[in-house]
């Protein structure tokens, strides 16, 4: 694994597992979590990934877009709420929004990356026992960048290959700041509010 990897691996390891220790996500990954609680779970993931992929994915040149411009998340997360029906997706919070604040450069943007696809690896267990219930059509988001076999993520991998020609270029605290903010967003979108539960 080369050392930017590496890098951004370890800065990231304890906020990923804070992530994973999460009870929704905890019951997530048990299996077979009841429909209406599936629902808002990704109701509030959709909001912490809409929060970070509006400055992740903005201003990157064509050749990048072309790369990972397909593998945003937050269309996927509004089709399967929208599949399991109930009321139209909310926008994203304003405190969502300033905690994802600005991720002004590339190295930022990269690192943004790198944590949303680690987000959808540590979900990507749940997609099995949620397809024998629910069947594919509503799954889109866990299945997409999922890892259907060990190793194998097509988001993290189009996110590495562009790290790596980021070479000297890439700006290393940035790119961990940017990866750190992710998860924190993303954690932050999934805190239980009164307007949610009722």
């Amino acid at each position: 694994m080369p050392s930017i990897f590496r890098f951004l691996d370890d800065g990231t390891a304890e906020l990923r597992r804070a992530f994973a220790r999460m009870p929704d996500i905890e019951r997530l990954l048990a299996g077979d979590p009841p429909l209406p609680e599936y629902r808002r779970l990704l109701e509030r993931l959709r909001r912490g990934f809409a929060a970070i992929e509006l400055y992740a994915f903005d201003d990157l040149s064509e050749t990048q877009q072309q790369a990972i411009g397909r593998h945003r998340t937050t269309w996927r997360l509004t089709h399967d709420i929208g599949i399991l029906g109930g009321p139209a997706p909310m926008p994203s919070r304003l405190e969502d929004l300033e905690n994802a604040g600005a991720l002004a450069s590339l190295s930022a943007k990269l690192g943004a990356q790198f944590a949303l696809a680690g987000i959808l690896e540590v979900l990507a267990p749940a997609h099995r026992p949620l397809r024998r219930r629910l069947g594919a059509k509503t799954l889109s988001c866990l299945l997409f960048n999922a890892s259907r076999d060990p190793g194998c993520s097509r988001f993290r991998a189009a996110v590495g290959e562009l790290i790596e020609a980021a070479g000297p270029e890439l700006d290393w605290a940035e790119a961990l700041a940017g990866a750190r903010r992710a998860l924190r967003t993303v954690r932050h979108g999934l805190m239980e509010t009164a307007e949610l539960q009722a």
